[in-house]
């Protein structure tokens, strides 16, 4: 133990003559990483430019040259929530988020013109946010409707049309998946994306309905 003790003295006493100082900062827990690796650059005298996250780019973080450091943990649905809540990346009047609490959390996203909710949940390395459509018994002419869905299902972009049973009953369902590592400009474009492509779906279904 005094062993230890004088290591922790020695290892201080090494920092005072650099003329480095100890600072208890705060951050998110998947900031931790990226906060430590920048403390041998600060050690150094380099300069750190602080981006917000929903400012960032693709093309920023890979373009020749550059020193993003991208190796950030997954979002939570918290984490997730709070910053998309604190943004400017869409029309909140368009569309509100409220966080479902529990053992696996959730976004739900109201989009008000729609008057359509979706779900936002996080699973490991996957960011999934799914909008039912109506249930499949709602349908007088199922076999015309799926053609005209899986033609029309490349003109959808980044979102998929597929089928998932909920207490026993089979729904259409219109999703998208993305990593939770994405940035938050991604996710937000995912949000966005699911509205719009909502009501390319629904001029399908109107479209079968008004040809039977």
């Amino acid at each position: 133990m005094p062993a230890k003790t004088n290591a922790a003295t020695r290892r201080r006493q090494l920092m005072k003559e650099k003329n480095l100082h100890k600072v208890e900062v705060y951050v998110p827990e998947r900031m931790k990483k990226q906060l430590k690796d920048t403390e041998p650059a600060l050690r150094e005298g380099s300069a750190i430019c602080v981006f917000p996250p929903h400012t960032l780019t693709q093309e920023m973080m890979t373009s020749k040259g550059s020193n993003f450091m991208t190796d950030v943990s997954p979002w939570t649905a918290k984490a997730l929530f709070e910053e998309l809540s604190s943004s400017d990346l869409f029309d909140q009047d368009a569309i509100s988020l409220k966080l479902v609490e529990g053992m696996n959390p959730s976004i739900e996203i109201t989009y008000t013109d729609l008057d359509r909710t979706a779900i936002m949940a996080v699973h490991g390395e996957q960011i999934l946010v799914s909008l039912l459509i109506c249930p499949i018994a709602d349908v007088a002419d199922q076999t015309a409707l799926n053609e005209q869905l899986l033609k029309a299902h490349k003109y959808l972009p980044l979102s998929t049309i597929g089928i998932t049973t909920i207490n026993g009953q089979d729904y259409y369902e219109l999703f998208g998946a993305l990593s939770s590592r994405s940035l938050l400009t991604s996710v937000a474009t995912e949000i966005a994306a699911l509205a719009e492509n909502y009501e390319e779906v629904v001029s399908a279904f109107v479209e079968v309905a008004n040809a039977a």
